[in-house]
C-alpha cells in the first residue's frame, strides 16, 4: 500500500520545516519504488534558487507587517528592501537592487516610460478573484434618460474632486471630459475653465467638497458657477449628504439628479442594501447606449487595473513561481510574504505567463491622459542632474493621475542660470531659497516651502546678537561698531537694512542699502567664501571678539549657547525671543510680468503636486516624495525640512516676514536728495569696505 504524506494533518511551521528536512536527506535514502513524492517534489522546486529582494514601501500602513515579517523572508530565501515610496522601488528595480515588488496602475504607466522592457507583471493581487479591477466607474442615469444626447441640461450627481485614494484627477474628471465640450477662455485658469464648462452644460449638480486647496478661490468659484452646489444639502462642503461615493448614488436614488459617475461597486452595494426600485435606473454606455441595472451587463467607461506584482525580467520567472507556490503551499513565511505585499486579504491571480508592461495596459483607455489644449506645458526650471531627473518622474507621474495643465523640465547649469531663465521667459517657475531673492529682482513669489507646524523652529528666524557680557542693550549702542554678517547683501543683511528703513528717522536710511548699513555700522565683516549663509562663521566673528554683534540666523547655534548670547530687540523692548525677521525654508518663483492665469495655474498646479505627491499619504503607500530624499538624496529641489506649500502664512503669526520686507523695498525709491552730499563719502566707504573685510579661514 502506497506511504502517503498527510500534511494537512500538521501544522505549518512544521510542514515546511519537515519536508526542507527531507530534501535534505533525500539523496541519502532509500526510496521504496511504491513511495508518492510529487507534491514534495513540486514544493521543492517551487523553492527559489537563489535570494530574491523584495522592495516594500515604509509607511504607517505597512511598517508594522514589516518589522513583523521582513527577519522571517530568509526561510523562503527573500530579503527585503525597505524604501520611502513607490518610485524608488521601480528605481531598485531599474537598477537591479531589487527583483520584485508590488505597484499600482500609475506606477506601471511611469515605469513603461523608464525601465525599457526590463520589467514583467507576474500576478495581479485581487480582492475578489473574479474582479480583475480594482476601480470599475460606470454612469447610472434614472427615466428621465434615453440617450447620450439628453445629458445636456439635466442635474448631475457627482462624488466631488477631493483627493482619496483610488480617486485621482484621472477618474474625477473622466466622464465630464468625455461628454463636455470645453471652450479656452483667455484669462481664465485651467480650473475655472473645467467649471465653467459643466456649469453651463448642466442645469444644475452636487459638487460637494474642495475644488481647490486654495479656499479663497474655491469659495469664488463656488459663489460663481453656483448652479454646481445647487442640489447639495447643505453648504457644498464635504459634510453634504450627496458628498463623496455614496452620497452620489443617494443623490441619484432621492430623485435630486438623473445622473450619477459612480464606482460600479458601490452601486452594488447601495442597491442591494436600498430598498430602491433598481428597474428605475439604467447604465449609460460610453457608445451611447442604455443597459438595464436590473439584470443587465454594466458598461464601464474606465477601470483601474488591481495592483500587480512587478519583477525584474531575469528573474522574472522564478517569481512568478515563488508567488504560485502560495497557493499551492501555506508555509508560514508564504503568508507572511502575503502580508507584506499586501496589507489586506488578496488573492495573486495569474495572468497565463508573464506578461509585458505595454500589453499588461493594452486595454487602458488612453483617451484619458490627454492633456488640455487650454495651456501649454509648465516649464520647470532645475539646476542639476539628479534636479531633472526627479522632474521628470514627477512629471511622469502627474500626467498619469490627470494633473493638469503638463510639465516641461527644463535644466539649466546652476541656479543663477536657472533665476535668468525664469527672467528672461525660458523658463515658467524656479524653486528658489530665501538667499536667492533680492529686491526688485523681477521674481514674484506664488507659494512658499513651509515645514511641518510641529517643527516650526525649522523656520528662518534672522536676529541681531550681542555677546551677553557687552554693553549694547538697544540698536542705537550699536551704531559705529563692527558687524558680522553671512554676505553682502544676504538675508541679515537685507532684513536689517529693510526694518531699519522703517523704523529709524536718520535720513540716510533712505538711500541704497550699501550707503545706509555702511554709515550705520563701522565695520562689516563676512565669512571668506561664496556662502550667503555661512551661520557658524558669522558666529564666530562674533564669539572669538573681532566683531561687535552678528546679524544671524536664531537657529541652533544662539538657542546652544544662551548662557553667553543676547538678542537686541528693534523696537528696544527686553523680549529674549524677539526677531529682525523671519523667511520660510524657499518659494516658488516665477516671472513678476506673467499673465495672472499663467500665475494661477503655475500656483495651482504645484499646490496639487502638494496635495499628491507631498508630506500626507494619499494610500496605502506614498507614490513619489515631492519633498523626501530621492535617490538616497536629501534636498533635490526642495530644501531639507520641507513639508508643504502655503500662499497664506498669516497663521505663523511672526513679525517682519522677509518677503514682505523684499517687496516694500522693491516698491519704494531711494531718495536721491537725502543721498546725493554723501556721494563722496559713499564712494569713500566702498573702496575702504574692500580692505576692511576680514578673512576668516580660521573658522572654517
Amino acid at each position: 500500500m502506497p506511504i502517503k504524506l498527510r500534511l494537512s494533518s500538521m501544522n505549518l511551521i512544521s510542514t515546511c520545516r519537515f519536508l526542507w528536512i527531507i530534501n535534505q536527506y533525500l539523496s541519502m535514502i532509500i526510496i521504496f519504488s511504491s513511495i508518492s513524492v510529487t507534491s514534495l517534489s513540486t514544493f521543492i522546486s517551487d523553492q527559489p534558487k537563489n535570494n530574491l529582494t523584495l522592495c516594500i514601501v515604509g509607511s504607517p500602513n505597512s511598517n508594522d507587517n514589516i518589522k513583523k515579517y521582513c527577519p522571517n523572508m530568509y526561510e523562503g530565501h527573500i530579503n527585503c528592501k525597505i524604501v520611502k515610496d513607490r518610485s524608488d522601488c521601480i528605481r531598485q528595480l531599474i537598477a537591479g537592487v531589487a527583483d520584485f515588488t508590488v505597484l499600482e496602475a500609475e506606477d506601471l504607466s511611469v515605469t513603461q516610460k523608464f525601465a525599457e522592457g526590463n520589467v514583467f507583471v507576474t500576478h495581479e493581487l485581487r480582492v475578489f478573484a473574479e474582479k480583475p479591477a480594482s476601480v470599475d466607474m460606470v454612469v447610472l442615469v434614472n427615466g428621465n434618460i434615453n440617450s447620450i444626447a439628453d445629458i445636456k441640461g439635466k442635474n448631475f450627481c457627482h462624488p466631488g474632486f477631493d483627493a482619496n485614494e483610488n480617486w485621482t484627477p484621472l477618474f474625477s474628471d473622466y466622464f465630464q471630459e468625455q461628454i463636455v465640450p470645453t471652450k479656452c477662455k483667455p484669462g481664465m485658469t485651467l480650473l475655472e475653465t473645467k467649471i465653467a464648462a459643466i456649469s453651463n452644460y448642466f442645469n444644475a449638480a452636487c459638487f460637494a467638497g474642495k475644488w481647490t486647496s486654495d479656499k479663497i478661490f474655491d469659495e469664488k468659484l463656488k459663489a460663481k458657477y453656483s448652479n454646481l452646489c445647487e442640489l447639495c444639502e447643505s453648504g457644498c462642503g464635504i459634510g453634504d449628504m450627496y458628498h463623496g461615493r455614496t452620497g452620489a448614488l443617494v443623490c441619484l436614488t432621492e430623485n435630486i439628479g438623473d445622473i450619477a459617475w459612480v464606482r460600479l461597486d458601490d452601486a452594488f452595494r447601495h442597491f442591494k442594501t436600498d430598498n430602491t426600485n433598481r428597474t428605475l435606473y439604467k447604465y449609460l454606455c460610453s457608445d451611447g447606449s442604455m443597459r438595464e441595472v436590473d439584470g443587465g451587463v454594466p458598461c464601464v467607461w474606465i477601470s483601474k487595473p488591481s495592483p500587480v506584482i512587478a519583477a525584474r525580467k531575469e528573474p522574472a520567472h522564478e517569481i512568478m513561481q515563488l508567488i504560485e507556490s502560495t497557493k499551492r503551499w501555506r508555509c508560514k513565511w508564504q503568508l507572511e510574504l502575503m502580508s507584506l505585499l499586501a496589507n489586506y486579504v488578496v488573492t495573486p491571480y495569474g495572468l497565463g505567463g508573464l506578461k509585458t508592461i505595454e500589453s499588461y495596459l493594452n486595454n487602458y483607455d488612453e483617451r484619458a491622459f490627454l492633456l488640455d489644449d487650454c495651456s501649454s506645458s509648465i516649464k520647470w526650471c532645475i539646476s542639476s542632474n539628479l534636479e531633472e531627473k526627479k522632474c521628470q518622474w514627477l512629471k511622469e507621474y502627474s500626467y498619469y493621475h490627470g494633473i493638469k495643465p503638463g510639465i516641461a523640465c527644463i535644466q539649466q547649469q546652476n541656479k543663477k542660470n536657472s533665476i535668468e531663465a525664469v527672467l528672461n521667459r525660458q523658463c515658467d517657475v524656479f524653486v528658489a531659497k530665501p538667499e536667492d531673492l533680492q529686491p526688485k529682482s523681477g521674481l514674484k513669489p506664488i507659494l512658499e516651502i513651509l515645514p511641518s507646524e510641529k517643527n516650526s523652529y525649522e523656520l528662518r528666524k534672522i536676529g541681531i546678537v550681542v555677546m551677553k557680557n557687552s554693553p549694547y542693550k538697544k540698536i542705537e549702542d550699536l551704531r559705529g561698531k563692527k558687524a558680522c554678517m553671512t554676505g553682502y547683501k544676504s538675508i541679515g543683511w537685507n532684513s536689517f537694512y529693510g526694518v531699519m528703513r522703517n523704523k529709524s528717522s536718520d535720513s540716510f536710511w533712505r538711500c541704497e542699502s550699501s550707503e545706509a548699513v555702511y554709515k550705520f555700522f563701522e565695520t562689516i565683516i563676512f565669512p571668506k567664501g561664496e556662502s550667503k549663509y555661512d551661520v557658524k562663521s558669522t558666529y564666530e566673528c562674533l564669539t572669538s571678539g573681532i566683531g561687535d554683534v552678528a546679524i544671524v540666523d536664531l537657529r541652533d547655534i544662539f538657542y546652544l549657547n544662551k548662557e553667553y548670547l543676547k538678542t537686541i530687540c528693534i523696537d528696544g523692548s527686553n523680549d529674549p525671543q524677539c526677531i529682525l525677521s523671519w523667511t520660510s525654508l524657499g518659494s516658488v518663483v516665477v516671472n513678476e510680468h506673467m499673465s495672472i492665469a499663467r500665475r494661477e495655474n503655475i500656483k495651482l498646479l504645484f499646490e496639487e503636486l502638494d496635495t499628491w505627491f507631498g508630506s500626507k499619504t494619499i494610500g496605502q503607500t506614498p507614490v513619489i516624495s515631492l519633498y523626501g530624499s530621492f535617490d538616497s538624496t536629501d534636498s533635490i529641489i526642495f530644501p531639507a525640512k520641507s513639508e508643504n506649500l502655503k500662499s497664506d502664512t498669516s497663521y505663523l503669526s511672526l513679525p517682519h516676514h522677509y518677503r514682505d520686507i523684499l517687496d516694500e523695498l522693491s516698491a519704494e525709491n531711494d531718495d536721491d536728495d537725502a543721498c546725493s552730499s554723501a556721494i563722496s563719502v559713499f564712494n569713500n566707504v566702498i573702496i575702504l569696505m574692500t580692505v576692511l573685510i576680514i578673512s576668516l579661514t580660521r573658522f572654517l
